[in-house]
């Protein structure tokens, strides 16, 4: 598997570099324009090859360049408390990959190199509600979204496994 630089390993807090994913809207109707509007999240594309350091699980996590993901994954009619962007952000995107994925791609520390470990449902939100903590120092607003996400993730969870996503087959660089 890729081997990591030891330089772009750091325990500093820092956010992965996104751009806009954009939907073409123009060619639909008025109203399927207005309901995704109403139901869809935007979303963001990591454009380069994104690692963080969670405490939690004392290790390195690694999400590739190209990973498209919602950000926080949060209900539209809780968009008044938690936005996509805002304090869940940073635990977002290892959650989201490890929903999508079954499991994180790991560093390790002595060879550099990378490795995928499954995770179930539950330890994926336990990192997602750690990194968010380490990052906005906000534990009660962060346990309640985590309480949300525990309500809510299930049927997004087991929707990801019975599509059965596979990451080497979805960013093959990793894995030569």
């Amino acid at each position: 598997m890729k081997q990591i630089p030891k330089r772009n390993l750091t325990k500093k807090i820092h956010f992965p570099k996104i751009e806009p994913v954009y939907e073409e809207l123009i060619k639909q109707n008025i109203s399927k324009r207005i309901w995704k509007f109403i139901t869809k999240r935007r979303k963001f594309k990591i454009t380069t090859d994104y690692i963080c350091w969670c405490s939690h699980i004392n290790k390195f996590i690694f999400i590739p360049k190209k990973f498209i993901y919602d950000g926080a994954s949060v209900p539209k009619i809780l968009n008044f408390i938690y936005t996509t962007i805002g304090i869940l952000f940073y635990g977002a995107g290892p959650h989201d990959f490890g929903y999508k994925y079954n499991g994180l791609l790991l560093v390790n520390e002595k060879t550099l190199e990378l490795y995928f470990q499954q995770f179930s449902r539950l330890d994926l939100d336990s990192i997602f509600k750690q990194l968010c903590i380490e990052e906005s120092n906000m534990p009660k607003a962060i346990s309640f979204a985590t309480l949300v996400v525990r309500l809510t993730g299930k049927n997004i969870f087991k929707q990801h496994h019975k599509n059965n996503n596979l990451c080497n087959n979805d960013f093959p660089t990793v894995y030569k």
